[in-house]
């Protein structure tokens, strides 16, 4: 067989395909269908990754959500190498680390690196201390039912 450099080899097998068209137009298409469904399959595991890597868990996620779209903060989730290397009290505060314009929690004062130390639904009992706790009460919490929360502000007052 000798070797040919223009396209005749092509030209003799076109005959051949070319009758397959439609099937040729459905592999590609079914092709390009599975490449977007798989990719669309590891996107969803970035947030499932992150739930189940870091220490929150998927209840404090949700909570953090919540606190983020019905106040429009956000919270430093500390991890376990800040607590071996800090004090005991980074397990007992929220420390805000995004506030949104013209939100609640800038209506409130609050600001960036302000810790929220204690939250208590009733003014006359004791304060919750525990962070998971703080986080479920501030998205369970009705909107007509006040808090009473303890903010140091980064600027060393306490509120």
């Amino acid at each position: 067989m000798e070797k040919t450099t223009d396209l005749t080899a092509f030209k003799r097998i076109w005959s051949y395909v070319w009758p397959q068209w439609p099937r040729l137009v459905a592999i590609v298409f079914w092709s390009i269908l599975m490449a977007l469904m798989l990719s669309a399959s590891f996107a969803t595991l970035i947030p499932i990754l992150k739930v189940m890597m870091d220490e929150e868990g998927l209840h404090g996620w949700v909570d953090r959500k919540v606190c983020n779209r019905r106040y429009g903060m956000d919270f430093y989730l500390p991890d376990k190498a800040d607590f071996y290397t800090s004090s005991d009290t980074m397990s007992r505060q929220l420390i805000i680390v995004n506030v949104k314009d013209d939100s609640w929690a800038q209506q409130a004062g609050l600001a960036v690196q302000d810790r929220i130390v204690g939250i208590s639904q009733d003014p006359q009992t004791d304060q919750v201390l525990a962070t998971p706790k703080m986080l479920e009460i501030l998205a369970t919490q009705p909107p007509d039912v006040p808090l009473t929360m303890v903010v140091q502000h980064i600027t060393g007052g306490t509120e």
